[in-house]
């Protein structure tokens, strides 16, 4: 009787120890990214890359002092932002990074314009556009951060940009 409760409780153990390995989240955070100009691209951890050229650039890059620093819906702030500098592709401007089937992607994300509403793209790698997010233009000292999730709907690389415009992306979260 006590070998099988051990015996039990060792399974549950492993279970769960594999459970949580299995389901690990993967994320990029503006914050945790050296602050500098991208001109090709860069590869960073957990399999997400910046992608950029000498002509279409992206920079990570600080909030000025007179700002507010902007939070995301979980509270967490953001010092800096991977400002992607115009529109983009899956060539350049772009965050690339891989998803399973049925992973959750959350992107957190605001326009850099004071007076246009951006949206924020993320497609697979045939180009199938799966989320989209719009944000609102900023006009105060305040960036308000728009956020947008989507269950990857096939496993594969996906690619986030601008549709249009100037945009700053804050986090990517795979989970």
């Amino acid at each position: 009787m006590k070998k099988n409760i051990l015996r039990k409780l060792a399974t549950s153990f492993i279970f769960l120890a594999l459970g949580t390995f299995a389901s690990a989240e993967a994320y990029i955070s503006a914050n945790d990214i050296e602050e500098g100009t991208i001109t090709s691209e860069k590869k960073l951890e957990d399999g997400f890359s910046i992608i950029a050229t000498e002509e279409k650039l992206v920079k990570i890059d600080k909030h000025g002092a007179d700002v507010e620093l902007p939070k995301n819906a979980a509270g967490e702030s953001f010092s800096q932002r991977i400002n992607l500098k115009g529109s983009g592709s899956k060539e350049y401007r772009c965050v690339k990074f891989s998803a399973k089937a049925g992973q959750k992607i959350t992107v957190d994300c605001a326009t850099s314009s004071k007076t246009d509403t951006r949206a924020l793209k993320v497609v697979d790698e045939t180009g199938k556009e799966v989320l989209s997010i719009s944000a609102e233009p900023t006009n105060s000292s305040t960036t308000k951060i728009y956020s947008g999730s989507v269950k990857a709907p096939s496993t594969g690389t996906y690619y986030a940009y601008s549709a249009k415009g100037g945009m700053y992306i804050y986090e990517i979260v795979v989970e």
